[in-house]
């Protein structure tokens, strides 16, 4: 806590951090609380939140083939952790959550295009399509 004196009255800073893993280490949240002591008493807090949008390690399309009653292991290929995320095939929400997306037998009714839609409090995103196809 900081002390400091305007207009002969007493003025106290405290500045507590609370530190939140997203992004990797990227997102601070800083609160700031400011108090004037003497005859009266007033409090203002404010908080100022950093971080980055997910963003992810592949660009482009990809083509997976895969023999019926074989399987597929999908990942999302994020740069950073710390993001919720969602599946979706052809544009259909998965019930399927989290980084891994796994079908352990294939059949024909698995074809199509996958993606991962990752997201935080800053934004979200949608990772480049994989379109699977499943040969007999």
């Amino acid at each position: 806590m900081a002390m400091y004196r305007k207009n002969y009255f007493d003025i106290r800073i405290a500045i507590k951090r609370r530190k939140q893993l997203l992004s990797l280490n990227v997102l601070f949240v800083f609160t700031i609380f400011l108090a004037f002591f003497n005859s009266f008493t007033a409090t203002n807090a404010q908080s100022l939140i950093t971080g980055r949008p997910p963003s992810f390690t592949e660009f482009d399309k990809q083509n997976l083939i895969v023999p019926e009653g074989g399987s597929i292991d999908l990942k999302c290929p994020l740069i950073f952790d710390g993001f919720d995320i969602e599946w979706f095939k052809n544009s259909e929400t998965l019930k399927k959550t989290g980084e891994k997306l796994n079908l352990p037998i294939v059949s024909r009714s698995d074809e199509g295009e996958y993606q991962c839609f990752a997201s935080n409090g800053i934004g979200g995103a949608f990772s480049p399509v994989v379109n699977v196809t499943v040969l007999c």
